[in-house]
């Protein structure tokens, strides 16, 4: 006969064991997602590096991290100082290396100097059934002109998933394609097909218009779609992006995501 004590015990395992569903080292997240402050600063004259982090200790989100970093990080990814000092490293290797490619060694030294890569990830929206991350990334190379990125991330937290476009159904139909092109006229400030395929690389992109590269991330107003610079549209137009409110957007959600937004 087995003691109180004993019981206990084995409840508690099967506890634990059903919490790990996903990873080796994974457990759900926190109701309330605690971060700390980690960075790294590379600035030896030879350009600067720079990348900080409102760090979680949970590994589906120290993963995504070091993913958009490179993913070549293969130290403990809840070690967040040393994988930021890695990365940095690793930022002004890469970089150096590019450049030095694209100049003769005289003007070498001088111009390597101007080379900047900032990098900053932010908890910035939460919900007891999700978390949503930010990273931007602001970028030079000594050319004529920067680059500034945006990525979004949500993450379910009963189980880390990262949320993909994979939420969403009917995305070829009419009705959705006309969210699409009205959050793209918004943006360009435009009131016409006719308008916005002047606003597009490729014209033919009126008639199916692409969902962006990077999921959609999730927020109080709804859910955020974000094009990067050159995706659809010329670099002077910015990072074309639109916010679709939960009302709208529900007919087109599957399941996952209707229960993600809850009622």
């Amino acid at each position: 006969m087995k003691t109180l004590q004993q019981i206990m015990i084995a409840l508690a395992s099967v506890t634990l064991c059903g919490a790990c569903q996903w990873g080796n080292n994974t457990l759900p997240m926190a109701d309330v997602l605690k971060t700390d402050s980690v960075g790294a600063r590379i600035d030896d004259g030879k350009g600067l590096y720079h990348i900080s982090a409102e760090f979680a200790k949970t590994p589906a989100i120290a993963e995504w991290m070091s993913e958009m970093l490179g993913g070549t990080y293969e130290g403990d990814y809840l070690d967040g100082s040393k994988m930021m000092d890695y990365y940095a490293g690793e930022q002004k290797k890469n970089m150096l290396k590019d450049f030095e490619v694209d100049i003769d060694d005289e003007a070498f030294e001088e111009r390597a100097s101007m080379l900047q890569f900032n990098a900053r990830f932010i908890k910035d929206y939460e919900t007891p059934r999700y978390v949503t991350y930010n990273l931007t990334e602001d970028i030079y190379c000594g050319g004529a002109h920067g680059s500034y990125l945006i990525y979004g991330q949500t993450f379910r937290k009963s189980d880390g998933r990262r949320i993909t476009w994979d939420i969403l159904k009917d995305q070829y139909s009419d009705e959705f394609q006309g969210i699409l092109k009205d959050g793209l006229k918004e943006y360009f400030e435009v009131d016409s097909d006719e308008k916005l395929q002047e606003c597009f690389l490729n014209p033919d992109h009126i008639y199916l218009v692409p969902l962006p590269q990077q999921p959609p991330f999730f927020k109080e107003d709804g859910v955020h779609f974000v094009y990067q610079q050159y995706e659809i549209a010329a670099y002077a137009f910015g990072l074309p992006s639109f916010v679709v409110s939960y009302d709208r957007i529900r007919p087109f959600l599957n399941v996952t995501g209707q229960r993600l937004i809850g009622e």
